[in-house]
């Protein structure tokens, strides 16, 4: 983007007794984003295709260099701010680690129309044709708790090692994801009706995968005597309200305002499932082998639209093999 960014990171510690048994964290940090080749890459796709076209089935085709539909222009590169604030807290030969993180994003890239943006047509391009814009924000707040037993069970000549996690999240990031194009109400960040109530567009919360809270349990367990390891990664994501618009409007104070709407997706519980097989064949060199099974239950977990209350689900059951030789 021919831009230079300053991208400072300040972490900290305290520790109260001096034997890391009680550790105070904090942070103050920004990130940049570094997906922009996306948006190079759209601009000028489209130009590449030629569509061949003919009246009859015998007759003579006709081809037309297709228009441009993305046009890239000067854009500042997203960052997020964020600040994180947590305690370190052995107890019970456990570890506790409970962590607070406000996480504010500026200059999101959205998608809009020139129709939007009240710009000219453009040679290369279609009449109306899409570009991008800094328009966008997020804000959100994020509490987690990890409970980590130091200690390892052990049976039958095997490890298991345990962690348990709680996860609590509250998001605003009206305006979805980069490929979501944006109307002039959204773009001038108007005034819309939600759950009753007159608000701002950005203020509304996250338009979709916006679960409030996560509970994770994992368990590693290792099988020296036949070179196996077995982890298992059980989650539940509770339950959430979606964000969907209505293509409905009312008029308050003489202003006519888009209404959006709210759709229940249910808690969705998913389990995991890693087993990893190694042989040494040397020093510090091995030849391993890995499966993951994702979704083992194959349970069905809804998602609802947040263009509309269609229901579509979350992936089913898959297998991923990995071979390979460690040296």
């Amino acid at each position: 983007m021919q831009q230079q960014n300053l991208a400072p990171r300040f972490a900290g510690d305290y520790d109260f007794f001096g034997d890391r048994s009680t550790v105070l964290v904090f942070g103050v940090n920004r990130y940049y984003g570094r997906n922009l080749f996306k948006y190079r890459l759209a601009d000028g796709r489209q130009g590449f295709n030629t569509l061949y076209t003919r009246t009859t089935q015998d007759g003579a085709w006709r081809s037309t260099q297709v228009e441009n539909l993305n046009k890239l222009t000067d854009l500042k590169v997203p960052y997020d701010d964020e600040w994180t604030l947590g305690l370190d807290q052995v107890w019970l030969d456990t570890d506790f680690r409970l962590k607070y993180v406000h996480r504010e994003g500026k200059d999101k890239i959205v998608k809009a129309s020139s129709r939007v943006l009240g710009l000219g047509a453009q040679a290369g391009y279609d009449s109306i044709y899409y570009t991008y814009t800094n328009q966008a924000s997020s804000e959100s707040d994020n509490i987690s708790l990890t409970i980590t037993p130091k200690g390892e069970f052990n049976w039958q000549g095997t490890r298991t090692s345990v962690q348990a996690a709680f996860d609590w999240s509250r998001t605003k990031d009206a305006y979805g994801t980069y490929e979501s194009g944006i109307d002039a109400d959204e773009f001038a960040d108007a005034d819309v009706i939600y759950d009753g109530k007159r608000m701002a567009y950005s203020d509304l919360p996250a338009s979709d995968f916006n679960r409030p809270w996560t509970a994770r349990l994992t368990t590693i367990t290792e099988i020296p005597q036949w070179n196996l390891t077995v982890s298992n990664f059980l989650r539940y994501r509770g339950p959430y309200e979606q964000i969907v618009s209505t293509s409905k409007t009312v008029t308050v104070d003489g202003d006519d305002l888009a209404v959006y709407d709210a759709a229940t997706v249910k808690a969705a519980p998913t389990w995991d499932m890693r087993i990893s097989w190694e042989i040494p064949t040397g020093k510090e060199q091995a030849l391993f082998a890995a499966v993951d099974i994702t979704n083992v239950t194959d349970h069905v977990n809804e998602i609802v639209g947040s263009g509309s209350s269609t229901v579509t689900y979350e992936v089913g059951r898959q297998y991923w093999l990995e071979v390979g030789y460690r040296f």
